[in-house]
C-alpha cells in the first residue's frame, strides 16, 4: 500500500505517516518481502512507468533487514514433491509425505467403508428436527 500511495505522493511522506501505524521494525518486514511474485502486476507495472526506484528509498529509509524467502524448503515439502512426481503408483511416497496411512480414506459424511450411505436412525433425525416427507418419524 505504501508504494502505492507513493506514485502518486513522495517516499518520505507516505514513510512518516506509515510510522503513526506500524513500527519501523514492521515495515522494514514487509519491504524485505515486497519482490517478485509478492507485487501486483499493476503495481509493478506503474512502477516501472513512474521512474523513481521508490521500494529502494523506503528501503533505505527502513532499518536493515533480511530479504523474506517467500517459499521456504522442508523436508515435507521435499517428499510431497516427489510424490506428485511419482504419481499414484507410489502410495508410500504420499503416505510418508502426508503422514497419513493408505488405509485411512476420506469419506463423503453419512458413508460406510465400501462407499454405500448407512442408514440413519430416525431418533436421530427427531432429534435435529428433520422430518421425511414433512410427515412424523416412525417409532
Amino acid at each position: 500500500m505504501m508504494l502505492v500511495l507513493a506514485l502518486r505522493s513522495d517516499a518520505e511522506r507516505v514513510y512518516a505517516h506509515a510510522l503513526t501505524y506500524f513500527s519501523e521494525d514492521e515495515i522494514a518486514e514487509a519491504f524485505a518481502a515486497a519482490r517478485g511474485v509478492a507485487s501486483p502486476t499493476q503495481l509493478r507495472t506503474n512502477l516501472k512507468q513512474d521512474g523513481r526506484d521508490l521500494l529502494a528509498e523506503f528501503r533505505r529509509m527502513a532499518p536493515e533487514r533480511e530479504e523474506v524467502s517467500i517459499q521456504r524448503w522442508s523436508v515435507r515439502r521435499v517428499l510431497l514433491t516427489v510424490a506428485v512426481l511419482l504419481g499414484p503408483g507410489s502410495p508410500s511416497a504420499w503416505s510418508s509425505a502426508t503422514g497419513t496411512r493408505s488405509h485411512e480414506v476420506a469419506r463423503a459424511p453419512g458413508q460406510g467403508r465400501r462407499g454405500r450411505a448407512r442408514p440413519v436412525d430416525p431418533r436421530v433425525l427427531q432429534r435435529t428436527g428433520r422430518r421425511r416427507h414433512g410427515g412424523e418419524l416412525p417409532v
